[in-house]
């Protein structure tokens, strides 16, 4: 390269379109949500139509919810009870109620 920069570039195909669109219109489930980055979601909601955007969105919200209801079953299936799971558990709690603050600010 002798010292240039890489100036490749990158399309999506029309079917990769459509696969991120379908992929986009749908809510991650349970550990799901930070297992599989909710951030990189987001970072590609603009290709969704207003609609099918606040869809997704309160769909996500509803899911997030359900999962912030598991969570103290989630806790009680650790036989470990200490300091450090307690933290995480309320880390995780923490965690998910961010997510909804953030989502809601992105419903218009």
């Amino acid at each position: 390269m002798d010292g240039k920069i890489p100036k490749d570039q990158y399309t999506i195909t029309k079917e990769g379109e459509r696969f991120l669109i379908e992929w986009l219109k749908k809510p991650f489930k349970g550990n799901q949500i930070v297992r599989y980055g909710l951030e990189l979601k987001i970072l590609f909601l603009h290709n969704l139509g207003k609609d099918d955007r606040n869809n997704f969105i309160k769909a996500q919200i509803q899911e997030i919810e359900r999962t912030i209801d598991d969570l103290p079953v989630w806790k009680r299936t650790f036989k470990i009870n200490n300091f450090y799971r307690d933290k995480l558990y309320e880390e995780k709690l923490r965690e998910f109620k961010n997510y909804i603050t953030l989502l809601e600010s992105f419903l218009s």
